[in-house]
């Protein structure tokens, strides 16, 4: 599987700080092994009610301004990423995120599905035709699951 690299450059030259954010991310998002991972990781940075990106310890180092705009992009490509696979592809990568067997991972996901926690995956900046392919492709797994698990639909 070839992943694209999370850093995205910003129009005209990097500037130093945008740099380490990157550099600092790429490393980060190296070391979880799942592109669905790396969307629950790129997505918990984001703060709904400053609607920023915040990474504490980076803030320290850089502007928060830098930060942000840094997480926007690297989020909407790690999206992206998920986004390429196709289903199959898509529901052994959320298995193996969840390390469970498909009845649980079935469970589990439908819990996050009804807190709204899958919906707050996907990136603002992401244009709204790839917001409803997400939903359509986690629905999808969802269904695969919970067929697998031998799961009775629920009206």
């Amino acid at each position: 599987m070839v992943h694209s690299n999370p850093r995205t450059p910003v129009a005209g030259a990097q500037s130093a700080e945008h740099s380490i954010v990157s550099d600092y991310l790429e490393f980060t998002l190296r070391q979880i092994p799942t592109i669905f991972g790396r969307l629950v990781y790129t997505a918990s940075l984001w703060d709904p009610n400053s609607g920023s990106y915040r990474h504490h310890p980076l803030c320290k180092v850089v502007s928060a301004l830098d930060v942000d705009a840094s997480l926007r992009l690297i989020h909407l490509n790690v999206f992206r990423q998920w986004l390429a696979l196709n289903l199959r592809q898509q529901r052994g990568d959320l298995m193996r995120y969840l390390d469970y067997d498909e009845a649980d991972a079935w469970q589990i996901l439908t819990t996050w599905n009804d807190r709204g926690l899958l919906e707050n995956l996907p990136p603002t900046a992401a244009p709204r035709h790839e917001g409803q392919l997400y939903r359509g492709d986690i629905s999808l797994v969802l269904e695969s699951l919970r067929a697998e698990a031998g799961v009775n639909r629920v009206a």
